[in-house]
């Protein structure tokens, strides 16, 4: 039962919330395509009140389960690490706020220069979900070039090697040489490391 909405305070702000959170709703119940219409806005003035009867009408859609997560553009990823990060099964009840999280999740990664999303097809009780990975530069050399009070005159290269074994890993090696020290660093990174959103280092 939902509860009374008499005397909250009607602004466009509140009005858009309220219609979201009703869409939300029935999203998380598997209704991808529903549609909220607040219309017959009465207003009558009560002392120095102004009251609004509004008319909220929430039309669901189809009951829509989802059939398969399905992944193409970068066929050099790990697929299976790419199913636990966008943490969907198929059979279950389409709610489009998970599939969007999938799609961040799969953009927090750090490998893909874009990740498309679509349904196949876009009508009918079920449906695919598809994620369009466009993969980002993997390989890349900066030459370090510069000059210092104590190291004077410094160069150098970093390179750097996302995704070296389809995992969305990365390593890194930077090298500097001056004319009073020398230095190698090596990191290697994991994110989503025990598939939380944490991030772990090793440097050598």
């Amino acid at each position: 039962e939902k509860p009374s909405l008499k005397g909250t305070l009607y602004t466009a702000e509140w009005e858009q919330v309220f219609r979201v959170g009703l869409r939300n709703e029935a999203y998380a119940q598997g209704y991808p395509d529903t549609r909220v219409r607040i219309t017959n806005k009465d207003v009558r003035v009560e002392g120095e009140v102004a009251m609004v009867d509004l008319n909220v009408v929430v039309e669901p859609g189809e009951h829509v389960r989802l059939r398969e997560v399905r992944f193409k553009g970068d066929p050099k990823m790990w697929e299976a690490m790419l199913r636990r990060k966008v943490d969907l099964d198929d059979s279950e009840w389409l709610n489009p706020l998970e599939v969007n999280a999938g799609q961040r999740a799969l953009m927090r990664l750090g490998g893909f220069q874009d990740v498309d999303l679509s349904y196949e097809p876009k009508t009918g009780p079920e449906r695919s979900v598809i994620y369009d990975l466009e993969p980002g530069i993997r390989q890349s050399l900066d030459l370090l070039l510069g000059w210092g009070s104590y190291e004077q005159a410094r160069t150098g290269f970093k390179w750097e090697h996302a995704n070296p074994w389809g995992a969305a890993h990365r390593y890194e090696v930077e090298a500097k040489k001056s004319l009073k020290a020398s230095r190698v660093q090596t990191t290697y990174s994991v994110p989503y490391i025990l598939n939380l959103p944490l991030t772990a280092y090793a440097r050598g």
